[in-house]
């Protein structure tokens, strides 16, 4: 099996040929990786350890950029609790001396308040439910 044939196997609850694997890695993670596998690029390491999913990202709303400030994690929107709110409503505190973060709130977080979710990850639901059906 290919990467695609194997999520699509596990998004229809089939059994495939192995796990799929992610790989998302903090910034000194990539850097050890990127010189074990002699390699300048994130992608070459990617095929190296044969990772299954690559990230696909949709531009954000215009209201969204318009509020947005750049963070180590790409633009989020301040709050008055020196957190950050992303697009998709999740709060995030940033570590004054490091690059990690931590979760505050997600709005999923309760989900027997599902069908009251509105919010741009509505979108991304209903557009991954085209992708996979190509």
């Amino acid at each position: 099996m290919n990467s695609r044939e194997r999520v699509a196997a596990c998004l229809a609850h089939r059994s495939p040929d192995r796990v799929p694997l992610n790989g998302e890695f903090r910034p000194e993670v990539w850097a050890k990786l990127k010189q074990y596998f002699d390699c300048d690029e994130e992608e070459q390491v990617l095929n190296r350890l044969g990772t299954d999913f690559r990230v696909v990202e949709m531009g954000q709303s215009g209201q969204f950029t318009a509020e947005a400030v750049e963070t180590p994690e790409g633009p989020m929107i301040p709050c008055s609790d020196d957190t950050f709110r992303t697009e998709w409503d999740v709060r995030l505190w940033f570590h004054p001396q490091s690059n990690y973060y931590g979760y505050i709130s997600h709005p999923l977080e309760d989900e027997s308040n599902l069908s009251s979710y509105t919010s741009s990850w509505s979108r991304c639901v209903l557009m991954l439910g085209w992708v996979w059906t190509l």
